[in-house]
């Protein structure tokens, strides 16, 4: 019984596995927005080729851009999580991308250590990367819950020599600037914003910031930083005054590229920092027309 229950196992787990290797590469599926992060980073410590020159680290906030309108471009941005964790990722990454874009706006948010220790685990590293089955992507539970609300016709596009699937948003997204709840959740922002963020706080980031780029440097990485636009009442709050100015002060403009903020531009978000969809597309455009001259 236990022989028979074994090798049934291991059948499952190697059919499993090949339909994996042979299902489209682009094909994965996420329960939870951890799981999501988890995903989106052993996607980039896996890749084994150079299709990523420029990579995008930040925050929820960058997680909104297209990245797939920029040219050889992977975007390592965490919802819910900091700049520190894909700082933390590309360290142990034998040949970084040539130009990584870092994200100003959340550079007082400290590093996540259980889930950059949860990605670099000794114990599974090596297993997941040359077993694609063993990743979080491939679960099956969550791939059977993808197949689960599809169509027919969108199954059959995932295995069609198109790969033309693209899953369509149930809920269209608008502005919500005039909601009474964006209103109170704007309000809550104003006043996180209005707030001077202490000199040890700013101090211990940027410190750690510092010996990350530093890092970077000494493998001939081009850094350029950028910041999100948010609500254009936060913009020049005491908390995004501070933050912008200890930028220039370890990181000079005079040495540094920076994206700055569009000029005379009134982005709506969701809740007061993150931009809608609409406003994403709308900012991508922007930060591509950038692009060129900030990359190597």
């Amino acid at each position: 019984m236990i022989k028979r229950t074994i090798l049934t196992t291991i059948i499952l787990f190697v059919s499993y596995t090949l339909f994996v290797i042979y299902a489209p590469k682009w094909w994965y599926a996420s329960q939870n927005q951890w799981q999501n992060n988890v995903i989106k980073a052993q996607k980039f410590i896996y890749n084994q080729n150079d299709s990523i020159q420029n990579l995008i680290i930040g925050s929820s906030l960058s997680s909104r851009l297209i990245y797939e309108n920029l040219p050889n471009t992977y975007n390592l941005s965490f919802v819910g999580q900091s700049i520190f964790d894909g700082l933390k990722l590309v360290d142990n990454k034998p040949t970084p991308p040539k130009n990584i874009f870092i994200e100003m706006n959340f550079v007082l948010r400290p590093e996540s250590v259980d889930f950059t220790n949860s990605i670099n685990s000794p114990i599974l590293y090596y297993p997941r990367e040359y077993i694609n089955s063993l990743r979080e992507d491939k679960q099956p539970i969550a791939v059977l819950g993808k197949i689960s609300i599809m169509t027919i016709d969108e199954i059959k596009s995932i295995f069609s020599s198109k790969h033309n699937y693209i899953k369509k948003d149930s809920i269209v997204n608008k502005s919500i600037s005039n909601n009474v709840l964006f209103s109170k959740m704007l309000a809550l922002k104003i006043k996180e914003y209005s707030q001077v963020p202490s000199e040890e706080i700013l101090q211990e980031s940027f410190d750690i910031l510092r010996d990350n780029v530093r890092k970077l440097e000494s493998k001939g990485v081009n850094v350029i930083f950028f910041e999100m636009p948010i609500n254009n009442k936060l913009e020049n709050l005491p908390k995004s005054k501070a933050i912008r100015e200890t930028f220039y002060k370890y990181f000079s403009p005079t040495k540094y590229k920076y994206i700055s903020l569009p000029k005379l531009s009134k982005y709506e978000t969701t809740d007061g920092i993150h931009l809608n969809k609409l406003e994403a597309i709308k900012y991508t455009t922007y930060f591509k027309s950038f692009y060129k001259n900030h990359t190597q």
